[in-house]
C-alpha cells in the first residue's frame, strides 16, 4: 500500500513508518504533522533561522507537541526526497472523559471543524494531502500509518479519519511487548533524545539525554513502579534526531530546559540546524537497515504461529475499508419471518433473542430458485438485508436492551460485500458494535432466502468492555467494518469473539498455502491474543473457553468427514475444558477452512468438565440451522425441514437466563439422507 505516516517526530510514529516500508512492504509516500497554534501557551520566535513557529507543551492526549516546530522545518529536508512532508496548525485540544469518539453527525463534525481541535485538523490535511496527490496526476495513498501502541484514545481517532477518508488504518506498534519493541527500535539505530520528563524516576537532568543511555533505567522503572518503559503512560517523550532512513541529520545547537509542573518538564530547543551525512555514512546506514529488515521479517513467525510472507493484498484491503454501494432497484414483495423471545428475569436484566429471513410468498419454487440464482441476486440480497434491519428497528421490544452478538447467514459467500454495505447502517453509530459471525450455508429456511440475522442482546446495564480494533497490525486482526473483535457480557462473567479465521493481522489476509492444520492453529493464537487483551483491560487473571463451535469448509462428505475429526481432535487439545461442536457449510469468509465461533467465561465460574461431550460433536454435512423456542424442555416445534435432528448447545444464550442455558440448533439432513448417516453428532 502507498501510505501517508503521522510524524510527531517522536520515535513510535518514525519507527511505525520505517517498519511499515521495510518489513511489511509497504510504501511512505507522504508525511503529515499536526503543532500547536494559537492561545493554547506561550509564544516565542527563537532567533535560528533554521527554526519555526514554537509554542509551549500543550499536554495533548492525541499527539506529541514539544518538538513540533522542529518536525515542521526539517523533516523535509531530512526524510527521503519521495516522501512529501504536510503540516497543519490546531487550535484547542478534543477531550473527552472517555476513549469514545463523539463525531458522529454531520453537525457535530462541522462543529468539530470550526473549533478546529487535533482531530479535525488531522481530518482536513489529510483531505488536502489526497485532493494535492489527485491534482497533481499521483498515485492516490491507500493507508494511514501511525505508532499507537496502547492508546485506545489516539487508535480511534486516526481510524476514523482514516475511515472517513477511504483509508486502511495501519499501526504496527499496536499492543507489542513494551521490552521486544524497545529493543528492536535501539537496533534500528535510531538517534532519539528525552525532550519531555513527566514520571517518577526522570527529572530535568535526563531531558536531552539519548534513548539507548536511558533505556535500563526505564526498564527498571517498569519493573518495579509500572512505568510504561516506551512513555506509553505519558512517561516521557522523544525527538528523533537521526535515523538509517534520513538522508540528513538533525543538530540540536541551544537548548534550556523548562518547567511544566506537577514535577514534568521539557526540552525547549532554541536553535538547530540539520546537516547532510557522508556518504559513507549513508553506504552504511542502508546495510544495516536491509540488514534489520531482515531480522524483523523473520520475527513476524514469532508473533504468529506460522510462517508468513508480508506481501499485502492491497485491492482487499482497500475495498475492506470502502463502504459498498449497491443499486437500489424495486422492492419485490417480501415477507420477514421472525423467531424471537424476550426475558425479563428482574427490573434491571432483560435478554432477546431474534432469528428473522425474508421470504417471496406466492411464488412457485421454480421460479424462486431461479432469482436467487439470477444476475440481480446480490441487489437481492442487498434489499432483503436493508428489509431485515427495517423490521428489527420497529419491532425492538425496549431501547434499555442492546445487541452483543450477531450470526449472519447467507445463502452465497460472494454477497457479502453487499449484504455488509447495509448490515453496517444497523450499527453506524456504535462506538463499540455487536461481536459477529458469518457463515454460508446450502439454504436458508425459505426458497428465497438470501440472507437470516441472529441477533442477541442484553440489557444495557450487564454490558462491559469491548475491543473494536480497525488498524491493521501485529495483534490480532482488524475488525474494518460493523463488528467487534470481543464483548464482555453478563454483567462482567462472560466474553463473545467474534468468528475467527486464520488471518496474519498485519495484513488482514490468510498466507497462501495454509493447511487445515496451520489455520486451525492460526485461529486459536489470534482468539488467544484477543481474550489476553481482555485479561489485561479486566485485570482477570484467567478467562476459559467453555463453548466453541468450529465452522469448517466440508465441499463433500468424504474430505468433510476428515476435515470434521482433525479439527476435532486439534481443538480438544487446545480447548480441552470447551463444549465442542463441528458443524460442516459450503463456504466461509475469505474461503477460510475454518471458523472459530468462541464463548468465554470466567475461570471462578467453571463448570463440571464431566458434563463436557466425550463422543466428537461433528456433521459431516451441508447444514442449515433453526433456533427453535429457547426453552430447555421445549416441545416439539413445527420444522421448516424435511429431515432435522435436533443438538442441544450451550451458553448462546448466558446462564443467567435459565439454569440449562442452551439453544436448539436444528441441523438439517437433505431428504434421502437418514439420521444414522451422520458419523458422529
Amino acid at each position: 500500500m502507498r501510505l501517508i505516516a503521522l510524524l510527531s517526530g517522536g520515535k513510535d510514529s518514525l519507527y511505525a513508518a520505517v517498519y511499515a516500508e521495510y518489513v511489511l512492504g509497504h510504501k511512505v509516500v507522504a508525511g503529515v504533522n499536526l503543532y500547536p497554534a494559537g492561545p493554547m501557551g506561550v509564544s516565542s520566535k527563537p532567533s535560528s533561522s533554521s527554526s519555526t513557529e514554537f509554542i509551549g507543551e500543550v499536554d495533548s492526549a492525541m499527539l506529541q507537541s514539544v518538538g513540533a516546530h522542529i518536525v515542521g522545518a526539517a523533516y523535509a529536508h531530512c526524510l527521503p526526497d519521495t516522501v512529501q512532508m504536510y503540516r497543519r496548525a490546531f487550535q484547542r485540544l478534543e477531550f473527552t472523559t472517555d476513549n469514545s469518539l463523539h463525531y458522529g453527525s454531520l453537525g457535530q463534525i462541522k462543529g468539530a471543524r470550526e473549533a478546529a481541535d487535533e482531530v479535525s485538523a488531522l481530518d482536513q490535511v489529510i483531505g488536502e494531502i489526497l485532493a494535492d496527490f489527485g491534482a497533481r496526476g499521483l498515485v492516490r495513498p491507500d493507508g494511514l500509518v501511525s505508532g499507537a501502541i496502547l492508546s485506545d484514545y489516539q487508535r480511534l481517532r486516526v481510524e476514523y479519519v482514516a475511515i472517513r477518508h477511504q483509508l486502511v488504518s495501519l499501526a504496527p506498534l499496536w499492543r507489542r511487548k513494551s521490552t521486544e519493541l524497545f529493543d528492536s527500535i535501539l537496533s534500528l539505530d535510531i538517534n532519539a533524545v528525552l525532550v519531555k520528563v513527566a514520571s517518577l524516576g526522570l527529572d530535568k537532568t535526563h531531558l536531552g539525554q539519548p534513548l539507548h543511555l536511558v533505556r535500563d533505567r526505564l526498564q527498571r522503572l517498569e519493573d518495579r513502579y509500572g512505568v510504561h518503559c516506551l512513555g506509553e503512560g505519558g512517561e516521557y517523550e522523544s525527538l528523533v534526531l537521526d535515523c538509517p532512513w534520513f538522508r540528513q541529520r538533525l543538530v540540536l545547537d541551544t537548548c534550556a530546559a523548562v518547567d511544566h509542573g506537577a514535577g514534568s518538564a521539557y526540552l525547549h530547543v532554541e536553535r538547530f540546524h540539520w546537516e547532510p551525512k557522508p556518504e559513507s555514512i549513508r553506504l552504511a546506514e542502508r546495510a544495516h537497515l536491509r540488514h534489520w529488515a531482515g531480522v524483523e521479517r523473520a520475527r513476524l513467525h514469532w508473533v504468529f504461529p506460522v510462517q508468513v510472507v508480508a506481501a499485502v493484498n492491497q485491492s482487499a484491503l482497500v475495498s475492506a475499508s470502502k463502504p459498498s454501494e449497491w443499486n437500489r432497484r424495486t422492492r419485490p414483495s417480501y415477507l420477514v419471518r421472525c423467531m424471537e423471545k424476550f426475558w425479563s428475569l428482574s427490573n434491571t436484566h432483560g435478554f432477546y433473542f431474534c432469528n428473522v429471513w425474508a421470504e417471496v410468498p406466492n411464488h412457485a419454487p421454480e421460479s424462486i430458485a431461479n432469482s436467487c440464482l439470477s444476475e440481480d441476486a446480490l441487489e437481492e440480497a442487498a434489499l432483503q438485508m436493508e428489509q431485515l434491519i427495517e423490521y428489527v428497528r420497529e419491532n425492538w421490544p425496549t431501547n434499555d436492551c442492546l445487541p452483543f452478538l450477531c450470526v449472519l447467514y447467507l445463502a452465497n459467500m460472494s454477497h457479502f460485500q453487499k449484504v455488509n454495505a447495509v448490515y453496517a447502517r444497523l450499527f453506524s453509530r456504535e462506538h463499540a458494535p455487536p461481536a459477529r459471525c458469518c457463515i454460508q450455508l446450502s439454504s436458508l429456511p425459505h426458497r428465497a432466502s438470501l440472507v437470516q440475522l441472529e441477533i442477541f442482546a442484553e440489557s444495557s446495564t450487564l454490558h462491559g468492555r469491548a475491543i473494536h480494533v480497525q488498524s491493521l497490525s501485529l495483534w490480532a486482526p482488524a475488525c474494518i467494518g460493523p463488528y467487534s473483535q470481543g464483548r464482555i457480557q453478563n454483567a462482567g462473567t462472560t466474553l463473545y469473539l467474534s468468528g475467527v479465521i486464520a488471518l496474519f493481522p498485519a495484513t488482514g489476509e490468510i498466507p497462501p498455502g495454509l493447511d487445515l492444520d496451520a489455520q486451525i492453529q492460526a485461529c486459536v493464537w489470534n482468539a488467544q491474543r484477543i481474550v489476553d487483551a481482555f485479561k489485561i483491560l479486566e485485570q482477570e487473571p484467567e478467562w476459559y473457553c467453555y463453548f466453541c463451535i468450529a465452522w469448517y469448509e466440508a465441499p463433500d462428505r468424504t474430505s468433510g468427514e476428515a476435515r470434521g475429526l482433525l479439527i476435532h481432535e486439534k481443538l480438544r487439545q487446545s480447548l480441552p475444558e470447551a463444549n465442542l461442536f463441528v458443524l460442516g457449510v459450503p463456504q466461509l469468509p475469505r474461503r477460510a477452512l475454518v471458523e472459530l465461533q468462541l464463548v468465554y467465561e470466567r475461570r471462578t465460574l467453571r463448570v463440571d468438565a464431566s458434563t463436557i461431550p466425550g463422543t466428537p460433536q461433528i456433521v459431516h454435512e451441508f447444514i442449515d440451522m433453526e433456533t427453535e423456542c429457547l426453552e430447555p424442555d421445549a416441545g416439539t416445534a413445527t420444522s421448516l425441514f424435511e429431515t432435522s435432528v435436533n443438538v442441544q448447545i450451550p451458553v448462546l444464550v448466558p446462564r443467567s437466563v435459565y439454569g440449562a442455558s442452551c439453544t436448539r440448533l436444528r441441523c438439517q439432513l437433505p431428504g434421502h439422507r437418514s439420521v444414522a448417516s451422520l458419523s458422529a453428532l
